[in-house]
C-alpha cells in the first residue's frame, strides 16, 4: 500500500497567506516536490531553487539540504545535494515535520513547506491537489514589496490609480489575464495538478 504524505506549503510574509495543501508520493525526490510545488503555485520554474531545514529556532540558512540540479558551474561549488538524488524522508517523514523551499534567488519567494499527515491509501497516484487560498505572486514581479504594490493596484478604482500603478495592472493583465490576488479555482487547479500512475 503506498504512503502519502499531506503537505501545506505557504508563502512567507505575505498576508492574507497565499497557500496549497496537496498529497503526494513520500519515496519521490525533492527535484519531484519542486516541480509539485512549482504546479500548484502557478510559478514557471524558470530560476534556481533550494530546500532549506527548518527546526524550532527557525530556518537554519546555513544548512541547504538540496539544491536545484543545474546550480552551479559559475565558479561556486553548488551547496547542498542535487534535490534529485535527496528523497523526501530524509526530512519530511512524519506529521509535523517541516523545510523551507526557496525560489528565485532574486525575488527569493520562501515557501514553508509542513507534514500535516502522512496517509496509507489502497490508490495508486503520483499527486493530488486537495485545497488552498488566493493566488501566489506572479512570476518576477519584484519580491514581496511588489507583490505588495501589485495587489494595491487590484484594491484600488483603476481611475484613481498613478501612471506607475497604471503600467503594474497593464503588466499583470499581460503577463496572466487572469491573475487576481484573491484568486483560487479548485476545479481547474486540480485538473491540472493531479497526476495518475
Amino acid at each position: 500500500m503506498p504512503t502519502y504524505l499531506e503537505l501545506e506549503v505557504s508563502l512567507r510574509w505575505v498576508k492574507p497567506k497565499a497557500w496549497r495543501r496537496f498529497l503526494i508520493r513520500n519515496d519521490f525526490s525533492f527535484d519531484v516536490l519542486h516541480h509539485a510545488i512549482q504546479d500548484a503555485c502557478g510559478w514557471w520554474d524558470s530560476h534556481l531553487y533550494g530546500f532549506f531545514a527548518y527546526d524550532r529556532r527557525g530556518v537554519d540558512w546555513d544548512t541547504q539540504f538540496a539544491r536545484s540540479p543545474h546550480e552551479g558551474g559559475w565558479g561556486e561549488p553548488p551547496r547542498g545535494r542535487n534535490a534529485a538524488k535527496v528523497k523526501l524522508p530524509e526530512v519530511l517523514a512524519e506529521k509535523g515535520d517541516m523545510c523551507v523551499y526557496v525560489y528565485d534567488y532574486g525575488d527569493n519567494w520562501e515557501h514553508e513547506v509542513k507534514v500535516v499527515a502522512v496517509h496509507e491509501l489502497d490508490e495508486v497516484f503520483k499527486r493530488r491537489l486537495l485545497a488552498g487560498a488566493r493566488a501566489f505572486p506572479l512570476e518576477d514581479c519584484g519580491s514581496i514589496p511588489g507583490y505588495e504594490e501589485l495587489v494595491a493596484c487590484f484594491q484600488t478604482p483603476e481611475n484613481k490609480l498613478d501612471e506607475d500603478a497604471r503600467y503594474r495592472l497593464q503588466w499583470a493583465r499581460e503577463m496572466d489575464p487572469t491573475w487576481r490576488p484573491d484568486r483560487f479555482d479548485m476545479e481547474s487547479e486540480k485538473k491540472s495538478f493531479d497526476k495518475k500512475r
